[in-house]
């Protein structure tokens, strides 16, 4: 009798990005925009300063930090978290067992 009236309340379709990490270019969003923005203001400088041969090294430059923020994505979705908390010192202490 159930399926036939169907469900019953209110639905709203679950959004990802409440528990999942938001990811562009394969790294969090906010450390691959801001790299990519900074990356192509220099790579701007630099092809009207030195020209395009400069201007390709930074391109190269972004591409291997991307990739390195790639690869911390990969090997652990809450790399930046650990690793600010390992800065303030507060890591192992809240870790810590006893």
């Amino acid at each position: 009798m159930a399926e036939r009236w169907g469900t019953l309340g209110y639905e709203a379709p679950i959004r990802l990005g409440t528990w999942q990490r938001l990811l562009s270019l394969g790294a969090p969003r906010m450390y691959s925009y801001t790299w990519l923005i900074a990356c192509i203001w220099v790579g701007l400088v630099t092809w009207m300063k030195l020209g395009m041969r400069w201007a390709a090294a930074i391109g190269v430059v972004w591409l291997s930090v991307q990739l390195l923020l790639i690869g911390l994505t990969y090997w652990n979705v809450n790399w930046d978290s650990a690793l600010l908390a390992r800065w303030r010192r507060k890591y192992q202490p809240y870790y810590r067992a006893g």
